[in-house]
């Protein structure tokens, strides 16, 4: 497996990244809405072509009416929905709307491609884990992001996983 740093390259993860730094909420089950710019790391693995890694960061906007929206340090932006997971509206589920979905797709398939030297169609994708956790002040967030895919590439079958890990400052309201 090769391991490597991906600059502007602009990484499915890079556009997770994006997606991941959203979320948020203090009090309640329904979120105030909030702000933060969530910095780590992301990877993306792919069957017989190895590893890449990437840092990240994202500035994200949760809003209290259920939505989000993020922009990569790459410039990257992804929008979408939330949905809170626990009475005290500090974890939420994420989800990408069709759009910022299908450019996730696109950017899975691209970098798939960088990293395998050869033409990737992504055939499906799923969802393993896209959530946001705020603290219990409402001062720090966290962004986990998984999502696995297969494809094909040179007429061979394969999958491919991508995860992101960002984290930092939350401002509510």
């Amino acid at each position: 497996m090769s391991h490597r740093f991906i600059g502007t390259g602009g990484i499915a993860l890079a556009l997770l990244v994006g997606l991941c730094l959203v979320a948020a909420a203090d009090a309640g089950a329904q979120s105030s809405g909030g702000s933060g710019t969530l910095k780590g790391n992301g990877a993306l693995a792919v069957q017989r072509c190895g590893q890449d890694q990437l840092r990240a960061s994202a500035t994200v906007i949760v809003l209290p009416d259920g939505t989000w929206s993020a922009i990569s340090s790459e410039g990257a932006g992804f929008a979408g929905t939330w949905t809170a997971l626990d009475t005290s509206g500090r974890k939420l589920d994420l989800a990408f709307d069709a759009s910022s979905e299908a450019g996730f797709v696109s950017s899975l398939a691209n970098d798939a491609a960088e990293l395998c030297h050869t033409s990737i169609e992504v055939t499906s994708v799923q969802k393993k884990k896209f959530l946001l956790k705020i603290n219990r002040p409402g001062t720090r967030a966290k962004l986990v992001l998984r999502y696995t895919a297969t494809g094909t590439g040179n007429g061979r079958s394969g999958w491919a996983r991508s995860g992101l890990t960002l984290a930092g400052r939350w401002t509510a309201g």
